[in-house]
């Protein structure tokens, strides 16, 4: 081999491999500094009491996929004035968490949330998931202000 042609063949793998670091740069740099969302923006839904004084809210938060799935829910009971995006303190707000979603024998979704009252909160939650495994659930049978009794029943 002539020594340009090994100065060719030098240069042609620095220039492969500049662009290989330009590619990798250009994908693994924005995604190690972008923000997830999964934890931050969960599924929402809300129930509001009867005279409107209070929302309870099912937060979801679920993914993972086939190989790792995750799902947890809470329970929130608010003023309606109060927004929860951006809100830091909502654990003060949780009156149920729980590690694990789950449904009713029925396949409709729990937890059910059901006002009896415009200050009493029944959560009716399924047990169908802790007939295999152990479940971490989380309860409080008093909202944050005090003013909300929170009843709890569970079914299959």
């Amino acid at each position: 081999m002539t020594k340009s042609f090994r100065f060719l063949r030098r240069m042609c793998v620095i220039l492969l491999a500049l662009i290989g670091a330009y590619h990798v740069v250009l994908w693994l740099v924005p995604m190690a500094f972008r923000k997830s969302t999964v934890a931050e923006s969960p599924y929402a839904r809300e129930v509001r009491s009867p005279k409107d004084e209070y929302r309870a809210v099912l937060q979801t938060w679920a993914g993972g996929g086939g190989l790792s799935p995750y799902c947890s829910q809470a329970i929130l009971v608010v003023p309606p004035g109060i927004n929860l995006a951006g809100l830091p303190e909502k654990k003060r707000y949780e009156v149920y968490s729980s590690t694990e979603c789950d449904s009713f024998a029925n396949h409709s979704p729990s937890p059910e949330i059901i006002w009896e009252d415009a200050r009493t909160l029944q959560i009716r939650v399924s047990i169908n998931h802790a007939a295999l495994t152990e479940q971490t659930v989380r309860l409080r049978k008093r909202d944050a202000s005090g003013s909300v009794t929170v009843k709890f029943a569970a079914d299959e």
